[in-house]
């Protein structure tokens, strides 16, 4: 397990858009009814990030809501 989250995707999602070169990427945002600090600090930007990482490489990504 890697400690920075978004490094260990890029580098996971690297080795998959070498085989598979059209890919479209999927994220989930957790949407939580009540959103405490700790939460959105745990939970809350990883999708975001990932996003700007790959659309700087052409790579399209959708994130889609998911409720808790």
């Amino acid at each position: 397990m890697a400690a920075d989250t978004t490094a260990e995707l890029t580098t996971l999602l690297d080795q998959v858009l070498k085989q598979f070169h059209n890919s479209v990427v999927f994220a989930s945002q957790l949407v939580f009814r009540t959103r405490p600090s700790l939460t959105r600090l745990l939970h809350g930007q990883t999708p975001l990030v990932m996003q700007r990482r790959l659309q700087s490489r052409g790579v399209p990504m959708v994130i889609l809501p998911m409720k808790i």
